[in-house]
């Protein structure tokens, strides 16, 4: 299979030439030229857009090409990713030839999925072919990001109008309701279906932490509110559906949606089943903060837009049903520690002068996701009280029922 340790064009090109007649008759017997236009990098992948050429005829393509991390070579080699440096996950890593195949049948699950039972303003990417058994090619949408939208909103005179942005946000969460909804697939796994995993895996997220030297009492605080939180809102068991496993308003197109452009969400492998507020509570922490730094996002656009963003979504994913509040908040207690973790491991990895200044980005870092996290907790624990208050005034009341 093919992957590719850095941007490559020519290499994609000469096989996007080679293949481009069987997705597009009007190139079929043409002698075809690719053209990049375009090529980013991230640890795991590189996507590329490309034009092909052939004749009068003119198509344009999306190229996700994966990238193959040490921790995944250790998975193929029968070791442990946490072995070759790799940290704690909530998501754990596949082989990247397993992911590429599982990630081109889940985009062609999903097309179909949609097509049958989704919104209309809802859809999905169209998947040409699995090339090389690496390639993932795709056609192009011609539409801006959820974060992009999101962006412009920091800046007033480019703000898109509060309808219309609003529109988009409760529109994902239609598209991430449709996306839960699917059925599970042939090959799947469950992950995180129990109270005690979560701890479980939150308990490592706190030793990770603490082996990066970071002050050890503010961390058992931490886990000791999570575990306490889990205990009290949670079930001891959940039910599950098909994760997205990362949902952020980076995956998700999102055009005009009052001229009937459709959200269209992209990048997920739909191989766990997990439960449903994992996918919400990571969005929302990619809503209500900035990445990298992760500072509060309401400093750039106001308390009460983002409020109404928050609110939009979860309208358009619970569609009129009652929102587990307290439940939602642990799993964003949840994302927000791995987050930290994902920040801290980037940190321990650099080395040289990138390691001293990604150090002072950390102190910025963690200092915004602790006080997210315990901001959250603070909140979980008003509404225990509250909850204790309105039971010791129920049992009151009930004492002092006069006798008839």
């Amino acid at each position: 299979m093919t992957t590719i340790r850095a941007l490559d064009c020519d290499a994609v090109g000469r096989k996007l030439e080679q293949a481009s007649g069987n997705w597009f008759p009007d190139l079929a017997d043409k002698p075809v030229t690719a053209r990049c236009n375009r090529g980013i990098r991230n640890r795991f992948s590189i996507g590329y857009q490309f034009e092909l050429r052939g004749g009068d005829a003119r198509h344009e393509v999306f190229v996700k090409a994966p990238v193959e991390s040490s921790a995944q070579q250790a998975l193929e080699a029968g070791e442990e990713a946490t072995t070759h440096g790799d940290r704690p996950r909530l998501v754990p890593l596949l082989p990247v030839d397993v992911e590429a195949r599982l990630e081109a049948n889940a985009m062609r699950v999903m097309r179909a999925h949609f097509d049958a039972h989704g919104p209309l303003c809802t859809g999905t990417m169209e998947v040409l072919d699995l090339v090389d058994e690496g390639l993932i090619v795709t056609k192009v949408i011609r539409q801006p990001t959820l974060a992009e939208q999101l962006r412009r909103a920091h800046w007033r005179r480019s703000r898109p109008k509060g309808d219309q942005l609003l529109l988009s946000f409760q529109r994902a969460g239609e598209w991430l309701r449709c996306f839960h909804d699917m059925p599970p697939p042939e090959r799947h796994q469950n992950r995180l279906t129990s109270r005690d995993e979560l701890i479980q895996v939150h308990l490592r997220f706190t030793e990770y932490l603490r082996s990066t030297r970071i002050d050890a009492t503010p961390l058992d605080d931490l886990h000791a509110n999570f575990v306490r939180h889990v205990q009290r809102v949670l079930p001891d068991s959940f039910s599950t559906v098909t994760g997205h496993a990362d949902f952020g308003t980076h995956n998700i197109f999102a055009g005009d949606m009052s001229a009937g452009d459709q959200i269209v969400g992209f990048d997920t492998l739909a191989y766990w089943r997990t439960s449903p507020l994992e996918d919400i509570a990571y969005f929302l922490l990619l809503v209500e903060t900035i990445p990298p730094m992760f500072i509060d996002r309401q400093l750039a656009v106001g308390r009460a837009l983002l409020a109404e963003v928050r609110s939009a979504f979860l309208a358009g994913y619970f569609q009129g049903r009652d929102i587990p509040t307290e439940a939602l908040q642990v799993y964003e207690m949840l994302v927000a520690t791995e987050k930290w973790v994902s920040v801290a491991h980037s940190c321990t990895r650099a080395t040289g002068v990138r390691r001293t200044a990604k150090s002072l980005r950390l102190r910025i870092q963690q200092r915004a996701l602790r006080r997210r996290i315990v901001r959250i907790s603070n909140e979980l624990k008003c509404a225990a009280a509250a909850t204790e208050s309105r039971r010791e005034a129920l049992s009151k009341a009930t004492m002092w029922r006069p006798v008839t």
